[in-house]
């Protein structure tokens, strides 16, 4: 796998899946700059931030679908309204425990989601998101 410097951001509400998907990361791209939010809410400010001060924001973002606070589709929805409105993209890949055909269908209708993938991350998904 090549060295390239990324900047990924999870935002899962489980800390466990946060860890662990920060730990298979760290294995296949040690340079990586992995931040991580347990409440979308808090990694939209984060986001929203980064664009007030014009920094460089995430490269990836993985999310979960399903969250208490804010779900996924909430999320996105969010998020799609930022990059209009700041003229930016990152890419989203979705993933899940559970993938349904209708969460499938419905991750095409935004145009930031570039997957969907099911927990646990692999090696061959890390590999599918950064050829983009």
């Amino acid at each position: 796998m090549t060295e390239q410097v990324k900047h990924i951001l999870l935002i899962d509400d489980d800390d466990i899946n946060n860890f662990l998907s920060r730990e298979i990361i760290s294995m296949h791209l040690p340079n990586a700059i992995i931040d991580a939010f347990t409440n979308p809410q808090e990694a939209l400010h984060y986001i929203d931030s980064k664009l007030n001060q014009k920094q460089t924001l995430p490269d990836i973002i993985l999310l979960d679908i399903n969250m208490p606070l804010m779900d996924g589709w909430e999320f996105l929805k969010k998020i799609d309204q930022l990059e209009q409105r700041n003229h930016f993209h990152t890419n989203v890949y979705l993933y899940t425990s559970s993938v349904y055909h209708e969460d499938k269908v419905k991750a095409k209708s935004f145009s930031t989601v570039k997957k969907v993938f099911v927990k646990p991350l692999t090696k061959e998904a890390i590999q599918e998101m950064l050829a983009g």
